[in-house]
């Protein structure tokens, strides 16, 4: 299999256990093979229970996608002639891959509190965003040269990253602590003065949310108008992805977090993240360049 080929199959690989991932969660299967890892109550198979399956076909996907990560990172580190930038990308995606493995099984061993909870999907998005990114890397080699404008739509990109990562947290510490309401944009019977204090994270994240789809908004204008087709693709998936996520959102808080809205909600963060991490590696300046500034 060609190198760049594999490195997309891992990067698929990693956000599918990255929605496996959401759905354990969401229905609350975390516990469904018990205090045991990596057996399942003890089995090495499963019964046909739900929580169950759910939780063993989470184990069984993040295995498949272990050994397909390891056997990228021996072509890149020991067969393939690629880039030092390749091989650092690698690197940040095995750390974070295995960061993500340990975490999981730390959550099914030891109780966790909800703040440590929370970090588990992050870490989970930032293994599967080096993955992504080195996929980008290997199927783009050339990189244009960037000035003015674009430098500075490189520089949004990336504040705009980190309020997304920020936003994420806040809503799986608002999944992780319970603190759900009906209602949107505001929780049924409140209103921004008579927001009750078991719900301010609840509140602090749709406010986070808000802001980061005006900045998206903002990122997305300044993308289209400048005369590069890859700015202007990421551009344009990201406003479509950040718009999906806030109808996702919504659906959420109308029908009671129904598992659909919620798996929907969750499958887009990543995508919504692809793009940003596509616009961010196609702004970047040329190879030549960063060697210089080395």
């Amino acid at each position: 299999m060609h190198l760049r080929t594999l490195s997309w199959v891992g990067a698929f690989s990693v956000y599918l256990v990255l929605v496996m991932g959401a759905l354990v969660t969401n229905t609350g299967s975390g516990q469904g093979c018990g205090p045991h890892w990596p057996l399942c109550q003890g089995r090495w198979f499963p019964l046909l229970r739900a929580d169950m399956m759910i939780e063993w076909n989470h184990r069984l996907i993040t295995l498949i996608a272990t050994l397909i990560i390891l056997w990228l990172a021996w072509r890149v580190f020991f067969r393939e002639p690629v880039a030092p930038s390749h091989k650092k990308l690698m690197g940040a995606s095995l750390f974070f891959f295995f960061l993500e493995g340990g975490l999981g099984a730390a959550t099914v061993l030891w109780p966790e509190p909800a703040e440590i909870l929370a970090l588990h999907f992050g870490v989970s998005l930032l293994a599967y965003s080096f993955v992504f990114l080195l996929a980008v890397a290997l199927s783009q080699e050339e990189r244009g040269r960037w000035e003015g404008a674009e430098r500075s739509w490189h520089r949004l990109t990336g504040w705009l990253l980190f309020l997304t990562f920020v936003t994420i947290y806040t809503g799986a510490y608002v999944h992780h602590t319970g603190s759900f309401c009906h209602g949107w944009p505001l929780c049924a019977g409140t209103s921004l003065l008579s927001w009750p204090d078991y719900l301010l994270p609840q509140l602090f994240h749709r406010l986070m949310g808000l802001a980061l789809f005006l900045l998206t908004l903002y990122w997305w204008k300044k993308g289209v108008a400048l005369p590069h087709p890859a700015v202007q693709k990421a551009a344009r998936w990201g406003l479509l992805f950040m718009t999906l996520q806030v109808i996702f959102g919504a659906f959420i808080a109308w029908q009671g977090a129904a598992l659909l809205w919620a798996m929907l909600h969750a499958a887009t963060v990543p995508l919504f993240f692809s793009a940003q991490l596509y616009g961010y590696y196609v702004t970047l300046p040329q190879r030549s360049q960063l060697r210089k500034a080395a």
